[in-house]
């Protein structure tokens, strides 16, 4: 577990337009580095879709968010 906590892999001011962005650059980042698997980026975002773990983005808001939100 200690391999994943050095400091090349802590990500401080990271750009990311939206959520989706986000996990994709991030997932990128980690393949590059072998530590995931080909496909790993568009698994995240779809299980975000489905079990988002509420990582919370500031003032970004999503039509999907908006349009859960008014089933529920």
């Amino acid at each position: 577990m200690k391999d994943y906590f050095k400091e090349e892999n802590i990500f401080l001011d990271f750009e990311a337009n939206d959520r989706n962005d986000f996990l994709s650059k991030i997932g990128n980042i980690l393949f590059e580095k072998k530590y995931v698997n080909k496909g790993f980026s568009d698994s995240i975002i779809e299980r975000e879709k489905n079990y988002p773990t509420g990582l919370d983005f500031g003032e970004y808001r999503s039509e999907e968010r908006f349009s859960r939100n008014a089933e529920t």
